[in-house]
């Protein structure tokens, strides 16, 4: 059986540093964090897919 992801919605913030120079900029990228939050979308959206399965 094959299935069809039909959207991945991904949201970025990008900050000038040459508008700010004076800015410090962060970094709390959690490698760990991000592939567990991708890990649940695709969770849920097989969840959701089979659901719609069963209900026809």
């Amino acid at each position: 059986m094959s299935f069809e992801i039909r959207q991945m919605v991904v949201n970025a913030t990008v900050k000038d540093q040459a508008a700010a120079p004076s800015a410090r900029v962060e970094n709390h990228f959690d490698p760990e964090v991000f592939k567990a939050e991708i890990l649940r979308t695709c969770d849920k959206l097989i969840r959701q897919f089979y659901q719609q399965q069963q209900e026809r």
